[in-house]
């Protein structure tokens, strides 16, 4: 069952990645349109690079539409393609993450629940559930290394402009980028799985946008969008600035329902 499971991830990425050929679209072309949007959408080469080759399965449903949205527009120019609608893309990926997910669950608990396709009700029995011991230290590793009433954490939340980033507040999120992918066993709950990899794919993101600002080696304590684009290419600062602002949105955003859960589950440590 794993194996078929892994076919239908590896079928939806070679779809997709099909589909960017036929578009004749680079990463570089993707990544432009993305940060060209009203609303700057951030599509970092990790991510996609992840999504086009099966590592990863899209879990943000916008980021995913406007994706197929652009290379579908792209396609169509082509002679003998043939269109799929959002919605059957929607639920190719819906189908591609479900499997992605019971795949997960199996390797944690052995077993495999059958997939349904409508959602399943909750029991109506009043236990509780014992957090495990394995996800009980797992949520002690994740919040060293992102903890809650960090001062670099409140910064970057209350930071109304990223065109400037100090290193205190980038670099605990380099940090804890790297320290998260140490951690490579899963939660045993299928709740903290899933949000613990929406916020490791939005840390991902956010530290692949900060990767791209400049920085002056001789002593510098802060990364900076380059100062002359505000005079030169004003639209092009104002996208960048935008898309670390969304970046970091959604990585806060995830933190904080990864917080919440754990809060829920009796995990936070004292």
């Amino acid at each position: 069952m794993e194996k078929e499971d892994d076919g239908i991830v590896r079928e939806f990425a070679e779809a997709l990645n099909q589909l960017r050929l036929q578009a004749d679209a680079s990463y570089a072309q993707i990544t432009a349109y993305g940060a060209g949007q009203n609303r700057a959408v951030m599509y970092p080469n990790g991510t996609l690079n992840g999504w086009f080759t099966g590592e990863n399965v899209p879990q943000d449903k916008k980021k995913f539409s406007l994706l197929v949205q652009f290379l579908e527009a792209r396609a169509r120019r082509r002679p003998g393609h043939v269109a799929a609608s959002p919605e059957e893309w929607e639920r190719r990926r819906a189908v591609a993450s479900r499997s992605r997910r019971r795949a997960r669950g199996a390797a944690t608990t052995g077993s495999l629940e059958p997939l349904a396709d409508q959602p399943v009700s909750a029991p109506t029995s009043k236990a509780v559930l014992v957090p495990t011991v394995g996800d009980r230290q797992k949520a002690e590793r994740l919040v060293t290394a992102i903890p809650i009433d960090a001062p670099w954490l409140r910064a970057l939340r209350l930071q109304p402009s990223l065109h400037k980033v100090q290193d205190r507040v980038q670099d605990p999120l380099f940090a804890a980028q790297v320290a998260m992918r140490d951690h490579f066993l899963r939660f045993a709950d299928v709740q903290l799985r899933d949000q613990h990899e929406k916020l490791k794919a939005a840390l991902d993101d956010l530290c692949d946008a900060l990767s791209g600002l400049e920085n002056d080696a001789d002593g510098s304590t802060y990364s900076y969008i380059p100062p002359e684009w505000r005079r030169e290419q004003p639209e092009l600062y104002e996208q960048t600035n935008q898309g670390l602002k969304h970046a970091r949105d959604v990585f806060i955003r995830e933190y904080e329902g990864m917080a919440h859960l754990l809060n829920d589950k009796a995990l936070l440590p004292d």
